[in-house]
C-alpha cells in the first residue's frame, strides 16, 4: 500500500515529491468542470457508457470521450468492455490515496 504523504512525512520528515505531483496531476485533471461533472455522476451512477454520460451533461461526445480518454489514461477511471459498449467507473482506489492527501489530517468533525 502507497504511504500516505502526511504520514510519510511525519515519520521521516521529508517528503515525496514524485508522489506529491502524481497526486497534485490527478486533482488538476479532476478540476474541469465537465470532468468533474462525469466524477459526480459516475460515483451517482456507478458505471455508464459514452452514451449515457453525455446525454445526462448534454455535452457533445466527442469531447465527453476525450474527457473520459484522459481520465483512464491517468488512472482515474476504469474502463470495462461490454459487447460494443464500453462501460466507465471511477477507480476508487486511485481516488482515495489523492483525497487522503489532501485531507492532510483535518478532522472529521468539521
Amino acid at each position: 500500500m502507497v504511504k500516505n504523504i502526511l504520514n510519510n512525512y511525519t515519520e521521516n520528515h521529508k517528503l515525496d515529491f514524485k508522489q506529491i505531483e502524481e497526486h497534485v496531476a490527478k486533482l488538476k485533471i479532476l478540476m474541469h468542470p465537465v470532468r468533474f461533472a462525469i466524477m459526480v455522476i459516475l460515483v451517482k451512477n456507478k458505471k455508464m457508457n459514452v452514451t449515457e454520460i453525455y446525454r445526462e451533461l448534454s455535452v457533445q461526445q466527442a469531447a465527453v470521450s476525450n474527457h473520459l480518454k484522459l481520465m483512464k489514461t491517468n488512472d482515474i477511471l476504469c474502463s470495462e468492455r461490454e459487447g460494443k459498449n464500453t462501460f466507465y467507473s471511477v477507480n476508487d482506489e486511485a481516488l482515495k490515496r489523492v483525497f487522503e492527501c489532501v485531507k492532510l489530517g483535518i478532522n472529521d468533525e468539521y
